[in-house]
């Protein structure tokens, strides 16, 4: 992964993605997500990960159990990722035309969030990271 310090986080698109995420939440009645400084590390270490590896025109959606190096978050997660779209609405596009990735977006249980967005001159580096309270 690249030095944290190397890495420039794209702050205004990761408040973009956030603001979409949470538009749809509430469109499917469930609350807005609470930020979670854990996650967002998580996220954007995952984003940087992608940045460094040259990965660009992929996307993706994992559910699973507490996330795996996130000491005290022991609910559900889920993680989205996606090198190559190039703004929000395409990130939130790739996740929709993908297995069930969607529903997790608007899954009420989901209460917290964690967002990374790099842009490493590739394509950006898009990464969201849900959890479920414990």
């Amino acid at each position: 992964m690249p030095d944290r310090q190397q890495v420039e986080y794209w702050e205004e698109a990761e408040e973009e993605l956030l603001s979409l995420i949470n538009d749809a939440r509430t469109a499917s009645g469930c609350e807005i997500l609470t930020e979670d400084e854990q996650l967002t590390q998580a996220a954007r270490d995952n984003s940087a990960e992608q940045a460094g590896l040259g990965s660009t025109g992929r996307s993706g959606f994992e559910l699973g159990g507490p996330a795996s190096g996130l000491d005290g978050h022991e609910g559900r997660t889920a993680h989205f990722s996606a090198s190559g779209p190039e703004d929000a609405q395409a990130a939130m596009d790739s996740w929709d035309s993908g297995r069930g990735g969607s529903d997790s977006l608007v899954d009420c249980d989901f209460t917290t969030v964690g967002v990374g967005v790099v842009d490493d001159g590739d394509g950006p580096h898009w990464t969201v990271v849900l959890g479920e309270d414990g």
